[in-house]
């Protein structure tokens, strides 16, 4: 009886020990399930912090990039509108000096003719100026189209000649604010844009003129309109 009694204890004992082994286990296993699983949510949070830094920094390069192009874009833009700008102001100034030139070259100074008069008591020499013709006026004759102004006389005081319609207006202008009705007349044979302050039906009226204006437009002309 005493026997049984130290068996079943024994018993007992060992299913006890076995028991308490298989719960060690177990709380291992979990432990190390935990700690697994604790390091792959550190690695995931790293890796997630590895890219959230890779595409902030390709980020920031890709806006320093872009900046630079812009930058570039802009200092092109910038030197090829004052190239532009300087190269139209060249072209105006050589139309307007070629323009000038060939003025120059076509006006004539006017003439004075003195006659010599024989008087009956005493002799003297009297110098006089006959009504002017187109000789002497310096008188040139031109078929031009009104281009813009209330129209043409058959005499008119041409103060300057463009190739260029826009320069002809600026000169236009400013003797409008001058206080003089300017036109503009087109020649089409030579392709010149007249610039007329002035215009009269009678020559001496326009001879007049063109004197006055020279003290401002050394370069004034008359122009007879065929």
């Amino acid at each position: 009886m005493k026997h049984n009694k130290n068996t079943t204890l024994l018993v007992f004992l060992l299913h006890f020990r076995f028991f308490n082994i298989l719960y060690c286990q177990n709380r291992l296993i979990q432990n190390k399930n935990r700690n697994f699983v604790a390091q792959v949510r550190c690695r995931k949070a790293l890796t997630a912090n590895l890219d959230n830094e890779i595409n902030l920094t390709h980020k920031i390069k890709y806006q320093t990039i872009m900046k630079k192009y812009v930058a570039i874009a802009l200092s092109l833009f910038t030197a090829i509108a004052f190239t532009s700008c300087k190269s139209q102001e060249s072209a105006y100034k050589k139309a307007y000096e070629k323009a000038k030139q060939q003025q120059t070259v076509e006006q004539q100074q006017p003439q004075q003719t003195t006659v010599a008069v024989q008087p009956t008591q005493p002799a003297t020499t009297v110098t006089t100026t006959p009504a002017p013709t187109h000789a002497d006026a310096n008188v040139r004759s031109e078929s031009v189209q009104l281009i813009d102004g209330a129209g043409l006389k058959t005499y008119s005081v041409v103060c300057g000649s463009f190739s260029l319609k826009a320069n002809a207006q600026g000169l236009q202008q400013k003797l409008k604010n001058q206080g003089y009705e300017a036109q503009i007349a087109l020649n089409p044979q030579r392709k010149f844009y007249r610039v007329i302050a002035t215009t009269f039906d009678d020559l001496s009226s326009a001879v007049s003129s063109r004197n006055k204006l020279r003290n401002s437009y050394s370069d004034a002309w008359l122009l007879y309109n065929k």
